[in-house]
């Protein structure tokens, strides 16, 4: 008797040493994963603020003038980062929970309406001139966080004041 209780309870803590070794290693599989997308999404979002952080390019292009074409173009690409990183930034909202990254999205997707309402417009020039303060404002805001370390660095009063910069924009 006392060598089949010995045996079974043998049995129980392999089976239990086994299931548990199974969950963890499933656990650091499904955390790595994880891992690996939120750094996939720092990284696209990291680009796209790099590219937006350029809106200060749009003064000089005002300035001399540029070509019709080549302002919409630069319109366009603006709303593309714009619309890229409103997709990473919720994508970030969805796998930490962070409400830096939920104002983050608000704002791009702002940038996006506002980029592609004024590459729409009558006159995309007379609709930028009218923002330009605004989105040197922005610009800047997105330089810094850029400078600072990125997605991954900036802060939630970052987040919100681009919010609130890409809130005041008029289309």
């Amino acid at each position: 008797m006392r060598r089949s209780c010995s045996i079974i309870i043998a049995v129980l803590v392999v089976a239990l040493v086994v299931v548990s070794t199974s969950l963890g290693y499933a656990y650091h599989r499904k955390s790595e994963k994880v891992k690996r997308a939120k750094d996939g999404m720092i990284s696209i979002s990291n680009t796209d603020i790099f590219c937006l952080s350029d809106m200060d390019a749009l003064q000089p292009m005002l300035k001399y003038n540029v070509g019709s074409d080549l302002f919409k173009a630069r319109l366009n690409r603006y709303s593309y980062c714009a619309q890229d990183l409103a997709d990473a930034s919720w994508s970030l909202y969805q796998l930490t929970g962070e409400k830096r990254y939920s104002y983050l999205n608000s704002a791009a997707q702002n940038l996006n309406e506002y980029f592609t309402t004024a590459m729409n417009a009558p006159d995309p020039r007379e609709n930028v001139e009218k923002n330009l303060g605004t989105l040197m404002k922005i610009s800047n805001t997105l330089f810094d966080i850029t400078r600072e370390g990125g997605v991954q660095k900036m802060t939630q009063s970052q987040a919100e004041k681009l919010f609130n910069l890409t809130q005041a924009l008029s289309g």
